[in-house]
């Protein structure tokens, strides 16, 4: 066999492979070459002995077994090979139809892909959003319950400044009526001390008036006394005698009035020693028993009124 036509059974060889690999299953791959290589050695031999020579092209008689319709048969290389274009073709459009539904989908995987992925972006946005929005109603929160809480403590402040300025207010006002009532109550008294002086004022100037009257009548008494007669007096002696006592009575005569009596000497008298030594040296003189018995001469016959006299003279005496 020349080179040419080996080269065609080669060419064949490699189509029929083609071409099942493409169409057949496995097992009927396996048969389908079994029987094509026990044809082709018979073909062979046969070709050998009958010397005839090879064809000058590969595809003018060449041929390849193949399973068409499910039968073994004999097909050209022509037709193979356009059945094979065509098949191929298929194939391409069919691996670009499955490229182009795996493009799709792939497209489409990655617009779900990206669709989630904005999907997470926006839900993203919307939680740092909500999570903004959350931190901002908590600090807006805290800032009106910090405000509240301000505003409580100030008001408590001015509640307690308010409250301590009324007890101030209260205590000055309180103090000022303290001041008040201990000033009406230092008025009062003073007032009504005042008014005791001015009453024992009244009362002593009074006394002094009375003092002076008493003096001035025993004064008085005494100067009618030395101008009239007295031997002729009756004998109630006791009555005539101007007796050195405030009311000029001997029903008064006691030590302590007549004491009392000199003690309230008229003015210049009582204050002053000497003149009070001289007014006692002429009392005594006056109330001596023997003036008194020249004097009134029926004063003898009256013990109670001699003893009276004693009494005077001796605190007279007491008194110089």
């Amino acid at each position: 066999m020349s080179r040419l036509h080996e080269a065609s059974w080669l060419e064949s060889t490699l189509i029929a492979v083609r071409w099942h690999s493409k169409n057949c299953k496995k097992d009927q791959v396996d048969e389908v070459v079994d029987t094509w290589y026990e044809l082709l050695v018979d073909n062979r031999k046969n070709t050998c002995s009958n010397n005839k020579a090879a064809p000058t092209k590969t595809g003018d008689c060449a041929a390849v077994l193949c399973s068409v319709d499910g039968k073994l048969r004999f097909v050209s290389i022509h037709q193979l090979q356009d059945t094979l274009r065509r098949e191929e073709q298929r194939q391409a459009d069919q691996w670009r139809e499955l490229k182009r539904l795996q493009d799709e989908k792939r497209e489409e995987g990655e617009r779900r892909r990206a669709a989630k992925r904005r999907q997470a972006a926006r839900e993203q946005v919307e939680r740092e959003r909500a999570e903004r929005e959350w931190a901002e109603r908590e600090r807006q929160e805290r800032e009106e319950a910090e405000r509240k809480q301000a505003e409580r403590e100030e008001a408590e402040r001015e509640k307690s400044e308010r409250e301590q300025e009324e007890r101030k207010q209260r205590e000055k006002e309180e103090a000022e009526t303290q001041r008040q009532k201990a000033r009406a109550r230092r008025e009062r008294d003073n007032a009504a001390k005042a008014e005791r002086e001015r009453q024992a004022q009244a009362r002593r100037e009074q006394v002094e008036l009375e003092w002076a009257a008493s003096w001035s009548r025993y004064i008085r008494d005494w100067t009618n006394m030395a101008r009239v007669d007295t031997s002729d007096l009756d004998e109630n002696i006791k009555d005539s005698v101007p007796w050195p006592v405030k009311s000029g009575t001997w029903q008064d005569v006691s030590e302590r009035n007549v004491l009392e009596f000199f003690r309230h000497a008229p003015d210049g008298v009582g204050d002053n020693p000497i003149k009070f030594r001289t007014l006692m040296r002429q009392q005594a003189l006056r109330w001596h028993e023997d003036k008194l018995r020249q004097r009134f001469r029926k004063i003898a016959q009256d013990e109670e009124c001699l003893s009276l006299a004693t009494l005077v003279m001796r605190v007279i005496n007491g008194l110089r």
